[in-house]
């Protein structure tokens, strides 16, 4: 079902709502009295788009099966964005092919010295998304960051259509060739969930050209066990249980052991996240030895969130606090 859009004004109010606050685990933004756990914007979202029972039965029976490819092909069948554009930025775009499989569309304004690059990879879980999906708030984020900035927004192809080691080695080149283009710029990576990943691997393949990265909601590791559908106690989230499942089980086809990411505290690095997400134990993991506030990694968890909730720019207010966040990030380097 789609997503309702609420008016501007509910809009409007609702963002001016946010409060902000300081944390020994970081950087904190909800409402000061919120009516319940679970945000209810994002809570009507998930449960508008639960599956019926007719799709429900045929995913039980193709995991049953252990039909993966089957599994990602029926989750594929998704909008191919959902947010919704309440301030319109115009912007002019350029898509170039980088190899045989990656395509990149580079957004700028109108200067002729880009100083500063964001490279942003989209996620998905490798098994649905593209590049599209991300499009309005990155546009929206060059309009807040100004002329003097180039986004470069990257599509590839999924996990169904290749396999993960050509997809490592296809994203690999993205940080240098973005170099190439714009030599004097400073370079950042960014990506959500499973794109976050993909960003930190081409991280470790570039050190000396990424001057900082932007991680939201990341994901820590491709392969593994595969948890029970059922384990995932969070609300609404046994649809992403599922499609992690299914990401897991097709990777654990193509790569002999999982392949793991870590956070690299030398970087500077934003994370953005949400209260309720599948990966906040991974996570915990990663930030244990991290003291904050700390000069080099920041985070900020919006709390009442589901994972993907930037997904929902220009219907859930948090959306674009985290844009405005990221805005505030980047201008510091």
């Amino acid at each position: 079902m789609k997503v309702v859009i609420k008016s501007d004004c509910e809009y409007e109010q609702r963002l001016s709502a946010l409060q902000a606050t300081e944390t020994d685990k970081g950087r904190m933004i909800g409402f000061a009295a919120p009516t319940s756990v679970f945000d209810e914007w994002h809570a009507e979202i998930k449960q508008r788009q639960q599956a019926s029972p007719r799709v429900e039965a045929k995913l039980q029976q193709l995991w049953g099966a252990q039909d993966y490819r089957g599994l990602a092909s029926l989750l594929q069948f998704t909008p191919a964005k959902y947010s919704v554009v309440r301030h319109p930025v115009t912007v002019e775009q350029r898509k170039q092919q980088l190899n045989d499989l990656v395509q990149v569309t580079t957004y700028t304004l109108t200067a002729p010295s880009i100083t500063h690059v964001l490279v942003y990879i989209h996620g998905g879980g490798l098994v649905n998304g593209t590049a599209e999906r991300n499009a309005d708030w990155l546009q929206a984020l060059l309009g807040q960051l100004g002329s003097n900035w180039a986004i470069v927004n990257i599509d590839y192809p999924l996990i169904t259509q290749t396999d993960l080691p050509t997809l490592l080695a296809a994203v690999v080149p993205i940080a240098s060739q973005v170099a190439q283009w714009y030599p004097t710029a400073r370079l950042y990576l960014a990506g959500d969930s499973s794109g976050a990943t993909l960003a930190m691997y081409t991280r470790d393949q570039n050190p000396a050209l990424i001057n900082g990265q932007i991680l939201i909601y990341p994901q820590w590791q491709f392969g593994g066990t595969i948890k029970s559908n059922q384990s995932n106690s969070l609300p609404y989230l046994a649809d992403f249980n599922r499609m992690l499942n299914v990401q897991t089980a097709l990777i654990n086809q193509q790569i002999a052991k999982p392949i793991k990411m870590k956070l690299n505290n030398d970087l500077p690095t934003l994370i953005i996240k949400a209260e309720y997400d599948a990966f906040n134990d991974d996570l915990r993991a990663q930030i244990a030895s991290v003291k904050l506030p700390n000069e080099k990694v920041a985070i900020t968890t919006f709390k009442g969130m589901f994972h993907g909730f930037i997904d929902y720019f220009g219907h859930l207010p948090q959306a674009e606090s985290a844009l405005n966040e990221i805005k505030a990030w980047l201008t510091q380097y």
